[in-house]
This record gives structure tokens, sequence and C-alpha cells, in this order.
């Protein structure tokens, strides 16, 4: 089994989570600046975690999605995991539907999968369960280090083909012309009408999508 390493975001403030992966796992905690994601797991799983209260907030300030397209589009195994006993414990007016329409669309249009832990202690646990799960792939089909995801390419147009009206022509022309997934969403409906394929309706729609309100959820 390779050495036991994780990179830690130096801005997540998780002591006692640190603490078990060092001493209760043997871990060697790294603490760099990640670009994406709180945790990284050698070679590609990157893991974005937040209470049950961050889970909110960052739906009602909007971050939640915003971070979701840059994992979708900058990462090769992408985890949100959310650490709390129970959303209702969190003192905060909102609701439950919109936690549930936000969980559908990080499973659903981001392919993201989220990983729900008790406290920091089960979080390491999930931690360590993910590095050696990986490692147990890794030794069934070749070198775990050697292992090559999909192509972000793939991943991207996969992403695209999740907005209304949108194709896999319409995908890759979307990429062909704008080259990131980033330039799409700040693209204007006038900008996307020059793609070929995206007309009037079909722009609104995704515009929609993408800027949609979360007022309208009552949070």
């Amino acid at each position: 089994m390779p050495i036991k390493k994780i990179l830690v975001d130096n801005r997540e403030h998780a002591d006692i989570l640190i603490d078990t992966l060092m001493f209760q796992y043997g871990f060697e905690v790294v603490p760099v600046t990640l670009k994406y994601g709180d945790y990284f797991i050698e070679p590609d799983i990157t893991v974005e975690r937040k209470t049950t209260g961050d889970f909110i907030v960052s739906i009602i300030d909007g971050r939640l999605f915003k971070q979701a397209y840059q994992l979708a589009e900058h990462t090769q195994r992408p985890i949100i995991l959310v650490e709390g006993k129970s959303y209702h414990d969190v003192d905060m007016d909102f609701s439950i539907e919109a936690i549930k329409g936000a969980l559908i669309t990080l499973a659903q249009t981001f392919h993201i999968p989220v990983l729900r832990t008790k406290d920091e202690k089960d979080t390491a646990w999930y931690l360590n369960q993910m590095f050696e799960q990986r490692c147990r792939v890794g030794q069934n089909k070749g070198c775990l280090f050697g292992y090559k995801g999909k192509k972000i390419e793939t991943q991207k147009l996969h992403l695209l083909r999740t907005l209304p009206g949108v194709g896999s022509k319409a995908a890759k022309e979307l990429l062909k012309h704008f080259e990131s997934i980033t330039d799409i969403v700040n693209a204007s409906e006038k900008d996307l009408m020059n793609i070929n394929g995206i007309g009037k309706i079909t722009a609104k729609k995704i515009k929609n999508v993408i800027e949609e309100e979360l007022g309208k959820y009552n949070i």
C-alpha cells in the first residue's frame, strides 16, 4: 500500500478531524493551498467538506453550484461531504425541499456524489476508507498512480448535455467555441445563440437554469 498521505487545504479548520487522520489512521497530513476542494487523496480524489450549516448557507448565497461547476470542470473524482447529525439541528429558516433539490442537482446535473457524516471523527473514517478503497482498486486493475480517469473533455461534454435543449452536437459546438464550462456559464443569451443548433428559446432556457434565483425555494 502507498504511503498514507492526504493533502489538506491550509484554510480548513477541523482539528479533531486532522488529529484523527494522523493519530488513529496514520496519515501524513500535508497542509497546502488547494485550488479546489478541502482534501485531496492521490491520485485523483478531491473532497469538498461542508458542515450542515455551511451547506445550507452555500445554497442561499449561490456558492454551492458555482463550486460544483468548478469541481466538475477541473477535478477528476470530486466528492462533496456534508458533516453534521441533521439539517434540522441548524438554527436557520430554510426549506428541507430546497436541500433535497440541491442534492438532486449535484447528483443529476453535476454527477457529484454527496456523502453524509455525523461529526469530524466520522469524516476521518470516510476519508480513510476512500484512501483504502482507492488503493484496492489500483491493486486490482494495475498501478494505482498510473490510473487515468475519463478525459476531462468527455466529462465536460457529459455535463453540457444535461442543459436543456443541448444534445451531443450542440455540446461539442459549445465547448469548441467557448473552450471552458466557466466561459459558457458567463456567456450571454446572445453569445449562446451564435452557436449552431442553439436558438433563442434554448439559449433562454440555458440561462434560466444557470441563473435561477434561489429565493423561489423559500429557504
